[in-house]
């Protein structure tokens, strides 16, 4: 993951503190969500992580991770129930909504646009790649409510 500190090497903590439950072959029909907590106590500190793995730092191209990051928008968080529990809930609840992918309407445009419009109740959010925007349906019902297993 590109969010992980220790991205490029060989066995990484994420990697070695998952179950072996749920490390399996990739299934590119199949919904993902991964939640990692930054080291980032506010934007500015974010924006520096950023930059630093990206195209505007010192590190050998092998190394960078995005080119040109841009914070396209940042809010509050207006959701009441805010706790660790709470988010792992909401992105449960998610997932668990609907479990198949898709590259245009299900995909981390679509889930990015759905979380920051859930937590920052912005209604008229739309995804950053304008490709995927007539796709785009807003589910912010899917953080709510929990799904029963078949």
């Amino acid at each position: 993951s590109n969010w992980a500190k220790d991205r490029d090497e060989k066995i990484t903590e994420l990697y070695r503190l998952m179950p072996p439950a749920v490390k399996a072959p990739w299934d590119a029909k199949q919904f993902e969500l991964r939640m990692t907590d930054m080291p980032c106590a506010n934007l500015d500190e974010f924006q520096g992580w950023l930059q630093y793995y990206s195209n505007k730092a010192e590190l050998p191209g092998e190394r960078l991770r995005f080119i040109d990051p841009t914070i396209v928008e940042s809010k509050d968080v207006q959701v009441s129930g805010r706790t660790e529990a709470d988010i792992v809930r909401y992105l449960l609840n998610y997932a668990m909504a609907e479990r198949t992918y898709d590259e245009m309407s299900k995909n981390c445009q679509s889930f990015s646009t759905d979380w920051f419009g859930f937590l920052t109740n912005t209604r008229d959010c739309q995804p950053y790649v304008s490709l995927v925007r007539p796709f785009y349906r807003r589910k912010w019902e899917n953080f709510l409510f929990e799904t029963k297993q078949c």
